[in-house]
C-alpha cells in the first residue's frame, strides 16, 4: 500500500510515542457500526466544508451513496431485530396459553377415556410431557395430531373445548410462522448491512489515500477532513 501519511494529533495523543497515521491504521481496530456511521457522516460534512473549487465533489458523491446504503441497512436491521424480538414474545405467550389449555384437556381425556385406553394414546401417545418438551416447530406438528383425535372423540360432547384448543393452536402456529419469517428477514438484512459496511470502509480508505496524495506537504489537513476521535484508535482503544 502506498505510504501516504498524515500526522494526526487526535490519535497520536492517545499513544506514548506519537506515530504518523497511514491508511492501514485507519480501521486497524474495527469500529462499531454506529461509530463507523458517525465517522463517515462527519467526514462527508467536513469534505463539503473544505472543498475549494469542488475538488472533493466526486468523493462526496461516492461516499454519500455508500454511506446512505449502509445507514439504511443499519436502521432496517435494527427495526427488524425489534420486530423479531416482539414476535418471539408473542410466540412464547401463545405457546404458554396453548399448553395451559392442553393440560386442562388432558384431565378431560383421562376422565372420559382413561389413561390406559387406545383413545388416550391417540391424544397422548408419549404422554403430555412430549408436548411440553417439543421444539417450537415440533409443537405445531404434535397439535395437528391432537386436533385430529379431538375432532374424532371430543367434538360431539365437548365442541367448545375443541373450538378453544383449535383457536389456540392456530394462534400459536401463526405466531411461530411470523417469527420464522422475521428471523429470515433479519438474517438477510444483516448480510446486506455487512456488504454495505465493507463498501463504505473501502470508500473511506480510498478517500484517505486520495486526500493524502493531495496534501503531502500539508499533513495537518487531516484534522480538517476527519474526526479521528470517533474511531477506536482515536478513543485510545487498541
Amino acid at each position: 500500500m502506498p505510504q501516504f501519511i498524515f500526522q494526526c494529533p487526535q490519535i497520536a495523543a492517545c499513544h506514548a510515542t506519537p506515530e504518523p497515521l497511514d491508511a492501514r491504521h485507519l480501521f486497524q481496530v474495527p469500529p462499531s457500526d454506529v461509530d463507523l456511521r458517525a465517522f463517515a457522516e462527519n467526514h462527508i460534512v467536513r469534505l463539503g466544508i473544505n472543498n475549494p473549487g469542488g475538488i472533493y465533489d466526486p468523493l462526496i458523491s461516492a461516499t454519500t451513496v455508500v454511506y446512505t446504503a449502509f445507514n439504511e441497512s443499519l436502521v432496517s436491521e435494527s427495526v427488524k431485530k425489534a420486530t423479531a424480538k416482539g414476535l418471539g414474545i408473542n410466540t412464547r405467550n401463545a405457546r404458554t396459553a396453548l399448553l395451559g389449555r392442553l393440560a386442562a384437556q388432558h384431565g378431560l381425556v383421562v376422565f372420559a377415556f382413561g389413561d390406559k385406553s387406545g383413545t388416550y394414546q391417540e391424544f397422548f401417545p408419549q404422554g403430555i410431557s412430549a408436548y411440553y418438551a417439543a421444539p417450537l416447530d415440533g409443537l405445531g406438528t404434535l397439535m395437528k395430531r391432537y386436533l385430529e383425535a379431538a375432532n374424532t372423540h371430543l367434538l360431539a360432547d365437548h365442541a367448545a373445548e375443541v373450538a378453544a384448543i383449535t383457536a389456540l393452536t392456530d394462534a400459536y402456529v401463526d405466531a411461530r410462522h411470523m417469527q420464522r419469517g422475521a428471523k429470515s428477514e433479519k438474517m438477510a438484512l444483516a448480510t446486506a448491512r455487512r456488504t454495505h459496511r465493507k463498501a463504505l470502509t473501502v470508500q473511506l480508505t480510498r478517500n484517505f489515500l486520495i486526500i493524502a496524495s493531495n496534501n503531502i506537504d500539508n499533513p495537518d489537513r487531516f484534522d480538517d477532513l476527519y474526526d479521528a476521535s470517533l474511531l477506536p484508535l482515536g478513543k485510545g482503544l487498541q
